[in-house]
């Protein structure tokens, strides 16, 4: 049998009940007990309660506290890893700043660099050109199809 379990069987209080007065008491000993618990105890719970219930009051934030530590508490793991990635990715640049000894290898690795990057740029202006005319392009064509048909309807020659 566990210690806790003892304290149980025996019928000994845990401070829980002895703090908060709801021990009932067995003996002579123990009504003297609960009235000085009273006495003594509970007035300080109840003041430090309407403390705590005053300072969120005035403090509105503080209620949120909690729930931002948790947010931060879940981010952190993610932090973290971005860390990791940000250490790893400064030592690569030691690394390549290392092995780049001459100026013309250093114009050639931004040449491909600023390379890559036109094109990505051509390629998005490419896309929202084709956005843009292509609309232009089926309205006109409508249009033209709408003119052809009303100019068949007319007959040039009147009978």
């Amino acid at each position: 049998m566990t210690q806790s379990n003892n304290r149980d069987s025996e019928g000994l209080p845990n401070l829980e009940d002895i703090l908060l007065g709801t021990l009932n008491a067995q003996n002579e000993g123990g009504d003297e007990f609960s009235r000085l618990q009273e006495l003594l105890v509970k007035p300080d719970i109840l003041r430090m309660r309407q403390q705590i219930s005053k300072l969120e009051e005035k403090f509105p934030e503080i209620v949120n506290i909690r729930d931002r530590v948790n947010k931060l508490e879940e981010e952190l793991p993610e932090i973290a890893i971005l860390s990791n990635r940000v250490t790893n990715l400064e030592k690569e640049v030691v690394d390549l700043e290392s092995q780049i000894d001459e100026p013309k290898e250093l114009i050639k690795i931004v040449l491909s660099l600023i390379s890559e990057l036109l094109n990505h740029k051509l390629a998005k202006l490419k896309a929202e050109i084709l956005e843009e005319i292509v609309p232009l392009i089926q309205e006109q064509s409508q249009q033209e199809q709408t003119l052809s048909i009303r100019v068949s309807g007319i007959n040039r020659d009147p009978e």
